[in-house]
């Protein structure tokens, strides 16, 4: 099982790679309904996805620092963090593989299985914490 750290202001959070993707597609929804949020932090939200469609998690930079430079930002993004949170909660137990297969551009291949809710809702909570 591979894991990736996501640094900001000198602390970190290891999450496990499958997790963190699921969490990627659900800010990239929550990014392109969000209107309020900084074009900044759209396109690392964007970039992330990005980055996990073509090498995977674990190689992604995620860069908060240069993301989240001020309380606005961060304010900002903890509003992604939360509706992410929010359509998660419409998922029920399970987000569905076909969700994730279609964010991630895998052309119908059904490479990913569905994920429990509360491992995507553990790396949301792990985030608002490294923001803390």
């Amino acid at each position: 099982m591979a894991h990736s750290f996501v640094k900001y202001n000198g602390a970190n959070v290891r999450v496990h790679d499958a997790d963190l993707t699921a969490v990627i597609c659900l800010l990239v929804d929550a990014a392109q309904k969000n209107v309020k949020i900084d074009g900044k932090v759209r396109e690392s939200v964007l970039r992330w996805a990005n980055a996990a469609r073509t090498w995977g998690p674990g190689c992604i930079d995620f860069d908060l620092d240069t993301v989240l430079p001020d309380r606005r930002t961060v304010n900002e993004f903890r509003e992604l963090i939360g509706e992410a949170r929010r359509a998660l909660a419409l998922f029920g137990e399970k987000i569905p593989g076909e969700y994730l297969n279609d964010r991630l551009g895998l052309s119908g291949v059904a490479s990913r299985q569905a994920l429990p809710v509360r491992l995507a809702e553990q790396v949301l909570s792990d985030l608002e914490k490294l923001l803390s």
